[in-house]
């Protein structure tokens, strides 16, 4: 793994263990929250040059009301996003 593939490694679990504490500490404060993993709900992909990504913001949405539908069934109202 390269060292720049590894940054992004760490950076993107940094941001995970952060949205999970965010979404802990809601909670523990009375609100009615629910973490979502946005890496299961955002659909991108590279750009022909490699250096960025593009969202794909129709399957994105669709992917991520489904996931919203699926947390009011449960209950929820809110979710803390991670945006990964």
């Amino acid at each position: 793994m390269s060292s720049e593939a590894f940054s992004d490694y760490v950076v993107g679990h940094g941001e995970l263990w952060s949205a999970k504490l965010l979404t802990l500490c809601c909670k523990q404060m009375g609100a009615d929250v629910a973490f979502m993993d946005t890496r299961e709900v955002l659909i991108v992909t590279p750009t022909a040059d490699g250096t960025s990504v593009d969202l794909n913001e129709d399957v994105s949405n669709g992917k991520v009301r489904l996931n919203m539908n699926q947390y009011r069934w449960l209950g929820w109202r809110r979710l803390a996003m991670l945006s990964y």
